[in-house]
């Protein structure tokens, strides 16, 4: 019987598996599978982990119909018949079983987990703090970002060398002389056979005509390096996967001019960035072949990264005035109440148009955005906004507000609002993720003559509505915060409430009428 054989590794161009495109929906995944640790990936629990995605919606389908009747059970044989004609890939059978690898193959490069047929499956003790909220979607990924190599188990490539570590050299050797990286030039960096910084700004400088322009660009790439792919591929699918996943690192910044993207490094992570690489990454060469080996070098987690993480969060640039760099934001990139009103009505429209240097902020990160300025444009004159998201050295948010925080939080000498918003429609997400913090926070806050409270989504669960209304409650009673007020609101509403200039005392009435009708009811 004839052995299949390993074919002979190549240089080829930087790529991560384009299923996932953005890489904030690995948390989402990684939280629907977490109850499957240590469980063999025979075809049974496989199964039962494809259905678990599809159930909680991190996976769909037209041909899976999800209510609240549903479970595992009731729908994995539609799995098995959606997912019938998939290829076998990564040592996965066809069908579901390799549907499941599609989703795990970035977490395993990466070294989030360990996901190998009939093998356990293991979940890195890097993602167990990251789902933990111990540490956070960015200090995860730039740490593992860091960490694993271009030749790997994962990747049969000649490749060898680490590629963040590649790019950021770039970004900060062009900073000094004041320029920036095009969208052009990055994807030839994705090319590039070594982490050689110099011979590469050479080619920039020679050949710096050629990367003006996409056709030249492609023309370039298929002349100078072998097996090339088709342009879409080349040009399009792999920069733009790697390029979302170099920003949710939050070392790299994105901008827009003259309708190009050009990449910075983010200079508030310049510390950072250098105590990272003062940590020895390297790996040998046999953890660059065999997958256990890799993934116990870059899984873990020990308390000297630890404190390298924690410092920098404590070293946080801390903003005095968010108005001035919200301000700043609508004059760069000529922004009006109008246009981000619209923004926000189509914030989960795929084909909605915006302005390039938005294109790779996730969408509910992009939600928390568009509502700060919104709230700029109807209050900033009168109140302070801050929103709680991690900002670059633009201003623009790279990931989630820390925990026990709220999204934005607005006040004055007398006020204090603090707003939750959401594009989560799972109802049990809703209800578990988005309502609990709010509590915890507002229960912090001293000083105020009056405090606000309010949750923003397109759509909101009944639910979701009767546990925030018993949290304001419970705010009264139990903190004795007499003068706290809450609403929930449909996005849509809110907007409309805004325009109207009485949101506070909208607020104050509903919270007035729900207390009033507990009263009596209690009565």
């Amino acid at each position: 019987m004839l052995q299949t054989m390993k074919k002979k590794p190549e240089f080829k161009q930087m790529s991560f598996d384009t299923a996932v495109r953005n890489p904030e929906r690995y948390i989402g995944i990684l939280k629907s599978i977490e109850e499957y640790n240590g469980v063999i990936l025979n075809d049974d629990n496989l199964l039962k982990i494809v259905s678990k995605l599809y159930l909680e919606k991190e996976v769909t389908s037209d041909r899976i119909a999800i209510d609240k009747n549903s479970n595992i059970d009731s729908i994995s044989n539609k799995v098995k018949e959606v997912n019938i004609t998939r290829k076998a890939d990564g040592g996965y059978p066809k069908g579901y079983q390799s549907r499941f690898w599609t989703y795990v193959r970035t977490l395993s490069e990466l070294g989030f987990v360990y996901a190998q047929y009939k093998e356990k499956f293991i979940i890195s003790e890097v993602a167990t703090e990251l789902l933990n909220g111990n540490i956070d979607e960015q200090e995860a990924f730039s740490l593992q970002m860091m960490r694993a190599n271009r030749k790997s188990p994962y990747r049969n490539v000649l490749n060898d060398y680490n590629y963040l570590k590649f790019i950021i050299k770039i970004l900060i050797e062009l900073k000094r002389t004041n320029k920036k990286l095009s969208y052009n030039e990055f994807i030839l960096s994705t090319f590039n056979k070594n982490d050689d910084v110099e011979s590469f700004l050479n080619i920039l400088i020679k050949e710096k005509d050629v990367f003006t322009n996409s056709v030249k660009t492609y023309e370039y790439i298929k002349k100078n390096f072998p097996k090339v792919n088709i342009e879409k591929t080349v040009m399009r699918d792999y920069p733009d996967v790697v390029l979302r996943l170099l920003r949710i690192t939050g070392l790299v910044t994105i901008t827009n001019h003259a309708n190009t993207i050009y990449l910075e490094f983010n200079s508030n992570k310049l510390d950072y960035y250098r105590d990272l690489i003062k940590y020895d990454f390297k790996l040998s060469e046999n953890e660059k072949d065999d997958k256990v080996k890799y993934f116990n070098r870059i899984s873990y987690l020990d308390q000297k990264l630890k404190d390298i993480l924690i410092s920098h969060r404590e070293k946080e640039v801390k903003i005095i005035n968010y108005n001035d760099i919200i301000n700043n934001i609508i004059e760069n990139y000529n922004l009006n109440k109008e246009n981000v009103v619209n923004s926000l009505k189509k914030i989960e429209s795929t084909r909605s148009k915006e302005n390039l240097a938005f294109k790779y902020i996730p969408t509910p990160l992009k939600f928390e955005f568009f509502i700060s300025i919104f709230m700029y444009f109807s209050l900033g004159k009168d109140y302070k906004i801050k929103p709680n998201y991690k900002m670059d050295s633009n201003g623009l948010p790279i990931s989630h507000a820390p925990g026990n925080k709220g999204d934005i939080e607005i006040f004055s000498d007398k006020i204090y609002w603090v707003l939750e918003v959401s594009l989560i429609r799972n109802k049990t997400q809703q209800y578990n993720n988005e309502t609990t913090n709010l509590m915890r926070h507002l229960s912090n806050e001293k000083g105020y003559q009056e405090y606000f409270l309010s949750f923003i989504a397109p759509f909101i669960h009944q639910d979701t509505q009767r546990l925030f209304d018993a949290l304001i409650i419970t705010l009264k009673i139990e903190e004795n915060m007499e003068n706290i007020y809450g609403k929930t609101f449909k996005l849509e509403e809110f907007i409309e409430k805004m325009d109207d200039k009485n949101i506070f005392e909208e607020i104050k009435n509903y919270t007035k009428e729900y207390t009033k009708k507990l009263k009596e009811k209690l009565s």
